[in-house]
């Protein structure tokens, strides 16, 4: 049933552009069988190389239009979240525009509390049965976990992923952090929280792309939390 069965000669030639790799051309002699040879497949370069900027093209149109409905959805949110004066609600909104609307796995929120110097846990998008990766943080913790310049306002964000899963039989809270990015809540340069990231179940790396792109809605978020 294999797609090559029978194939005796073939030739692949990648869709490249600036090394990047968008995809495979394959070509086969199926119902001939005549041989391939290098100099068969030299005239299709410059053709391959058209149709992978064209395909290049397509994607980053493709991308471009998917942000620009993000922004507009995140833009309406916003403004429902700024009418909402229950902070609950508010964390609730935007811990599921995190995740539905931008995409993220899972999105944990943590407020800061001045009086005691923690930063207190206000829920997550996955299962009340899983929990929160802690319910409180200390200033040494997120330092250990390298997002405490975010939870105090000197950094928007901060990226601290993994390019490959945990296994689920090892994670625990200090290792299942490094797949973790945070984002700040913040008014100015008055830290009021910090919101941790991750994509764990797929282990897709978090971009600092990704992140730049909620920075408006984050602050938005932010001056709602202050005005409750």
């Amino acid at each position: 049933d294999s797609s090559m069965y029978g194939v005796k000669h073939h030739a692949r030639i990648a869709l490249k552009v600036d090394g990047s790799v968008l995809g495979l051309v394959n070509a086969d002699n199926l119902i001939t069988g005549r041989p391939i040879t290098y100099e068969d497949i030299v005239p299709l370069f410059p053709f391959v190389h058209e149709a992978a900027i064209a395909v290049r093209n397509a994607q980053l149109l493709a991308e471009r239009e998917n942000d620009i409905q993000i922004q507009n959805r995140l833009a309406t949110l916003a403004t429902a979240i700024n009418a909402n004066h229950d902070l609950n609600d508010i964390l609730t909104m935007f811990r599921e525009a995190l995740v539905e609307v931008v995409g993220f796995e899972r999105a944990n929120i943590w407020l800061y509390d001045e009086r005691r110097k923690i930063w207190q846990g206000h829920g997550s998008t996955i299962s009340e049965e899983e929990g929160l990766l802690k319910s409180v943080f200390s200033a040494s913790e997120l330092e250990e976990l390298g997002l405490l310049a975010v939870a105090t306002g000197t950094l928007p964000y901060q990226v601290a992923s993994l390019a490959s899963p945990i296994p689920e039989d090892s994670i625990t809270p200090d290792n299942e952090a490094l797949v973790h990015a945070g984002i700040a809540l913040r008014l100015g340069e008055a830290p009021l929280g910090i919101v941790i990231l991750d994509n764990r179940k797929s282990g897709i790396p978090i971009t600092e792309t990704s992140l730049h792109k909620v920075l408006p809605f984050a602050d938005q978020v932010a001056v709602a939390i202050e005005n409750v």
